[in-house]
This record gives structure tokens, sequence and C-alpha cells, in this order.
């Protein structure tokens, strides 16, 4: 029996990648490929959700509110979260260990043939990183 295809990462190279495999999925493609983009993509969204639930948490242990100003006001809403000074090292030092934690993606790597002549940049291949190959390599 075949091994289930794995992709092992971490959480920080979720948190990069996601932005640029939302920016391939967001095109058109035949529904395969279409279907494997969004199929990666959502199980991605679920991982880097929690980073941020978790980065969240430790922001309101560490941090503190205040009103905010009427330039904050119509982006950040009525409060704004701050780290005060003496707690950013430890709020680094905690969200570095999230962007540490070990991911397994119970997919195959995508495979960039797939994309046919879709052009895709160097640099968003690079944030891409271990979800995706090139014609099985990585």
């Amino acid at each position: 029996m075949k091994a289930a295809a794995m992709i092992d990462t971490t959480l920080g190279q979720l948190v990069d990648a996601e932005p640029a495999l939302k920016r391939l999925a967001d095109r058109p493609f035949a529904p395969r490929v279409g279907y494997l983009l969004a199929k990666l993509l959502t199980a991605v969204k679920a991982e880097t959700a929690a980073f941020h639930t978790e980065r969240q948490r430790l922001a309101e242990r560490l941090g503190t509110t205040r009103d905010a100003t009427a330039e904050e006001r119509p982006t950040m809403g009525p409060t704004v979260l701050e780290i005060p000074t003496h707690q950013f090292g430890a709020f680094a030092d905690g969200v570095a260990d999230l962007m540490a934690a070990p991911v397994g993606l119970a997919f195959a790597p995508f495979d960039l043939h797939n994309l046919g002549d879709v052009p895709i940049s160097a640099a968003d291949i690079a944030l891409l990183g271990p979800l995706v190959t090139l014609n099985g390599t990585e």
C-alpha cells in the first residue's frame, strides 16, 4: 500500500506562503487544477487561522488596550491593542515559537507543471516553498 503524500513544513512557512497561494488560486484554471489549488489553499488557511488566533491570544496576554485615535478608528475600530516596550521580547519570542511549529499537510506538493503556460513569479515560487514541486522534484 502506498503511503499518503505529505507536505512537511512549519507554520511560519504557511503564513508566508498563503498570500502567494491565494494569488495563484485567484486565477482561472481547468477544473482539476483549480480543485487541487482550492483544496491546498483551504488546508493552508485552516493552519494559518490557528496561527492568527494564537498570536492574538499572545498579544492580549502581553498587551494593553487603549482608545483609538481619530486616525486609527476607521481601520482599527474603537480600541487598539498595544504591546508595551518591556513585553516586545516576550511577544517576539512567542511569535517565533508559533512560526517554528511543525505542520504536516496530508497533500502532495502541487506540481507547477499543472499551471501550463500560466506565469508565476520567482518570488511567489520562493514563498510557496514546500507546497510546490516541479515535475516531482523538490
